[in-house]
Order: C-alpha cells, then structure tokens, then sequence
C-alpha cells in the first residue's frame, strides 16, 4: 500500500506542477537531521506538504505523537500506515480516513494539495498588490520625468550628447541591464508557484 500511495502522490503532484522527493532530508527546529518519506515541492523547491509513512503494526497515533516531539512539520503532512491516512495541517489533525475509503481519500489529497503556505500567499498578494501598483508608480514617474523635461528645457535643447558619450554609453548599458533584470523577475513572479 506504501508504494500505492507514494505513486499516487506523484501522480497528484505532477498535476498540480510539484515535484516528490523520496526521502527529503530537513533540518528541524532543534537542530536535528530528519528524513520524511516524501515531500512535494514547487518549482521554487518550497514544499507544499510532506508525507511520512508507517507500518500499518505501528500505533498511527503514536507514531505521529513520537515525530512531532522529534520536530517533524506540523503544516502540510500526511501520516499513513496500510490501513489509514491523517491529515494535519496548521498543527491539527483535518481529517483521517480508511485508505480503502476512496470518497475520503479523494478529499483528504484536495485538501493536501490545496494547502497554501503562509509565506506562498503573501507573496501571491505581494504580487498581485504589485500588478495594482505599478501602473500608478510608472506613470508618477514618467510625470515627473515630463515635468523635470519642461523646467530644464533649455539645459536639455542644448545639452550635447556626443560630449559625454562614455558616460551616456554607460548609463544606456545600465538601463539595458535594469531592464533584462526586470523582465526576468516579471517572467519568475508569472511562474512562480500555484
């Protein structure tokens, strides 16, 4: 059933874009050096969530108890022995079901995937606060660019160019950089995680 289950968390996580890594390592709050059984990972390799496994001999409850005391994640992860799964997220169980109870098993994988992190929907809001924003940022500045343009404009009729052309070479060097770097991080914030 182990294997079932790993295979049917690859095949979620394929679908959602993430990535399974068998055998995470993670370093817990403590200090300590742990290996979950699973993790799935966006492309920016921040886990969704986390998949721990056990023997369906083993007391769930306990084992569940024993790992957290030993700092394993208590925001996404997903316990299962051959018989149940146990959702926890945000430090509660959500639900737990009979892996054979194909209703419930369906629910408790949405409810997994459909876990977002903290720290992924503050930068989403960040991001789209960002799309709000910068229109009116850009044209503030382009208003003040026109603005600067009619005080000085006689200083601009008359200014040579090919007086300064080291200098003028340079700073279109430096736009052009600004802008390729503006274009990547526009393009990384597009496909940033889900």
């Amino acid at each position: 059933m182990r294997e079932a289950f790993k295979d049917l968390l690859k095949a979620w996580g394929r679908a959602h874009d993430l990535v399974f890594v068998a055998e995470y390592p993670l370093k817990t709050a403590a200090k300590a050096n742990i290996a979950l059984d699973g993790a799935l990972l966006h492309s920016i390799r921040t886990p969704l969530g986390w998949w721990e496994a056990k023997d369906e001999d083993d007391d769930l409850d306990a084992e569940i108890a024993a790992k957290f005391k030993k700092g394993y994640p208590r925001d996404n992860i997903v316990f299962t022995d051959d018989a149940t799964a146990s959702l926890w997220q945000a430090g509660a169980e959500v639900l737990r079901c009979d892996m054979t109870d194909i209703a419930h098993l369906e629910k408790l994988l949405k409810l997994f995937f459909g876990f977002e992190r903290p720290e992924i929907a503050g930068f989403r809001r960040a991001v789209e606060q960002c799309k709000t924003d910068l229109p009116a940022v850009l044209k503030g500045l382009r208003e003040m660019i026109d603005a600067q343009h009619r005080a000085n404009a006689a200083q601009f009729d008359t200014y040579r160019l090919a007086d300064h052309k080291v200098r003028v070479i340079d700073l279109l060097a430096r736009v052009a950089r600004v802008s390729v770097e503006t274009v990547r991080i526009v393009e990384a914030l597009r496909a940033g995680p889900r």
